[in-house]
């Protein structure tokens, strides 16, 4: 008598075959993005001011990608903020503020409390061929004033020597 977990002899030899294709499709399909550990955004300097400028860095690039496309909260093409292309040096960008250099680095002049987020940027790894994301976060702090104790914004930078409001 049969062993009610094994499959029938007669189809037996078509459940192997199955399952060997199964997994050799699995090993040959895998997912084209990844996001890298190798790769990260680096504000320049760690955190921004209001007014001022940053720069994100790409960290752990050795070779040059075609293209570079920066985003802001997710990756989804509705928060796409920036796309620069290598060859012609042709920026699209959402906001004039914005600027992408040949290296990719992401730069974001006259800062605002509300710039404070997630950013990505995606490109093609050189070295694999694979599209690669890389994460980092942007802290902007609201200028505070010395002589008149630190600023009601919620996104306050410390200040040594600054008194507390009563």
């Amino acid at each position: 008598m049969e062993s009610p977990s094994q499959a029938p002899h007669s189809g037996s030899s078509l459940w192997k075959g199955f399952l060997l294709t199964a997994s050799i499709l699995s090993c040959w399909i895998q997912p084209t993005s990844a996001q890298s550990d190798s790769f990260s955004v680096v504000p320049n300097p760690p955190y921004g001011t209001v007014g001022s400028s940053v720069i994100l860095d790409i960290q752990g690039l050795s070779q040059q990608p075609a293209s570079y496309t920066w985003y802001r909260k997710a990756v989804m093409t509705s928060n796409r903020i920036a796309f620069y292309r290598v060859a012609n040096g042709q920026l699209t960008a959402s906001d004039s503020r914005l600027n992408v250099s040949s290296n990719g680095s992401l730069s974001i002049s006259n800062l605002t409390l509300s710039d404070t987020d997630d950013y990505f940027v995606q490109f093609v790894d050189p070295t694999s061929t694979e599209i690669v994301t890389a994460q980092g976060h942007l802290a902007v702090y609201g200028k505070c004033c010395l002589s008149h104790g630190p600023c009601r914004h919620s996104n306050t930078l410390p200040q040594s020597g600054a008194r507390a409001l009563p």
